[in-house]
């Protein structure tokens, strides 16, 4: 992690604070739409790992880049929450995002697979 990036500008902020809300919208559609899912669990992590992502070194152009920091989210029934983040970030596209959310086939699963940009580590199913 870049320490210089520790200290966030009142801009960066705003920035973090402006994905956030569109990452909530996303979280209540996304599981909305799918019948099922974690919001509560997603709503209450957002603001730390969007912080967080705002903090590490990556480049959701190459999610493979060799020096990249990586996040690894042992509680991946927020899934809807990586998934918001790393799309606001630019991994990939929000809205296949939500609506591929749940479905069968789709590598947008309710919980965190490394098939997804930006996922470092499977999370497998809570117990």
């Amino acid at each position: 992690m870049n320490l210089d990036k520790a200290v966030l500008s009142i801009e960066k902020l705003r920035e973090i604070q402006t994905k956030a809300n569109v990452a909530r919208g996303a979280i209540v559609t996304m599981t909305t739409l799918a019948k099922s899912g974690h919001p509560g669990g997603s709503m209450s992590t957002i603001d730390f790992l969007l912080t967080l992502y705002h903090m590490i070194d990556h480049n959701p152009r190459n999610p493979h880049w060799e020096k990249r920091d990586r996040i690894v989210m042992s509680h991946g029934h927020v899934s809807p929450a990586v998934y918001s983040s790393l799309a606001t970030m630019g991994y990939f596209d929000l809205e296949v995002a939500i609506s591929q959310f749940r479905l069968a086939g789709s590598i947008y699963e309710g919980h965190v697979e490394p098939d997804v940009p930006g996922v470092e580590w499977a999370s497998g199913n809570l117990g």
